[in-house]
């Protein structure tokens, strides 16, 4: 079973095996990604002690990680 959040899908799918049958749940998350340059000029330190001063200079987001929430095997 998938859900598809953005499109508000949900798709169910079933699979004939010989193996065991497993549950699975897992999640795609991306994760924060923050960044701070130290020093940028040797010379300054503008980007610490400024009225201008950001707490990060980039974020991002990540890849798609997937995350297992649950494994059951039957």
């Amino acid at each position: 079973m998938t859900r598809y959040y953005k499109d508000e899908l949900l798709c169910l799918a079933m699979f004939y095996a010989i193996d065991d049958l497993v549950f699975e749940i897992t999640m795609k998350m991306k994760f924060l990604e923050a960044y701070k340059h130290i020093i940028e000029v040797p010379w300054s330190l503008d980007q610490w002690d400024s009225p201008y001063a950001k707490w990060f200079d980039s974020l991002e987001l990540s890849d798609q990680e997937p995350i297992t929430i649950y494994k059951k095997e039957i």
